[in-house]
């Protein structure tokens, strides 16, 4: 606040308010498409850790799964995931060629030399966002993956409890018909199995 101050009367009043000093690599900010990139594996993430949280129930199971397999169904979302894709392979591609030749683009010969904090600043920095772009691209295949294995638990489940309910019917009716039988599973009386 004294800095302020000591600048209005160095201009002479109260013009406008200075802006407090920043540094540059403060100032600088993301680029878009990296912001959209980073938004996008946050979401991955976070859809692939709700896939991966223990179900109570297979109907929660199934309710879950249904709606992130809805949201593919949903044009503008879809559109939207193809388009965040094609820019993650894009800078993928992108940086891998920034990381195999780091000192093209500093217009740098490969002739020994000091590496400058700019140079290892720039080089950090395409690392950074190498492992941002690869890390997407495979939650998205991890995602989808994860659906198609959630999909084909909850069916499962639902047929093996199918399975069971016809399993007791069919066991209820097999008393019905023969209650003189032996009942599954227990030993006739006075005689031991041998084995």
């Amino acid at each position: 606040r004294p800095h302020f101050a000591v600048c209005r009367a160095a201009r002479g009043g109260d013009a406008q308010q200075p802006r407090p000093f920043r540094p540059q690599s403060c100032r600088e900010s993301m680029e878009p498409g990296w912001v959209v990139l980073m938004a996008a594996l946050v979401v991955e993430c976070l859809l692939v850790l709700l896939l991966l949280l223990p179900m109570p129930s297979n109907v929660v199971r199934g309710v879950i799964t249904s709606w992130v397999k809805g949201l593919w169904n949903i044009a503008g979302v879809r559109y939207t995931i193809l388009a965040v894709m094609a820019l993650d392979i894009f800078y993928f591609l992108w940086i891998l060629d920034a990381l195999r030749s780091p000192l093209y683009d500093n217009w740098l010969s490969p002739i020994e030399m000091e590496l400058t904090c700019e140079i290892s600043m720039s080089l950090f920095r395409n690392e950074r966002n190498l492992y941002i772009t690869g890390f997407s691209l495979f939650m998205f295949l991890v995602l989808y993956r994860l659906i198609d294995i959630q999909t084909k638990l909850q069916e499962n489940r639902n047929t093996c409890k199918e399975l069971e309910s016809d399993n007791k019917e069919l066991r209820m009716r097999l008393n019905v018909l023969s209650p003189t039988a032996v009942p599954m599973g227990q030993p006739v009386e006075g005689k031991h199995k041998a084995y």
